[in-house]
């Protein structure tokens, strides 16, 4: 991925470090991590991103173990 940059409305430059569908994350100058889904930006600094990341690869992983029993059921 090339590490494009870019500056927000306040000045800070921002260097883009993933994107995905509908979703990117980008390192300000500020030293904030921003993490947009579409039209919402959340403005994360790198422990709370870290967090953010563990718990929602724990939301997958039950998800993933509910629909496996499901099929089991049905």
């Amino acid at each position: 991925m090339s590490s494009a940059g870019f500056r927000d409305r306040k000045g800070c430059s921002h260097q883009l470090v993933a994107r995905g569908r509908g979703c990117m994350v980008s390192l300000c100058s500020c030293g904030n991590v921003h993490l947009n889904l579409g039209a919402l930006t959340l403005r994360l600094d790198g422990d709370e991103l870290a967090e953010l990341a563990r718990t929602l690869e724990r939301a997958v992983d039950v998800m993933h173990e509910s629909e496996a029993r499901n099929r089991l059921l049905c």
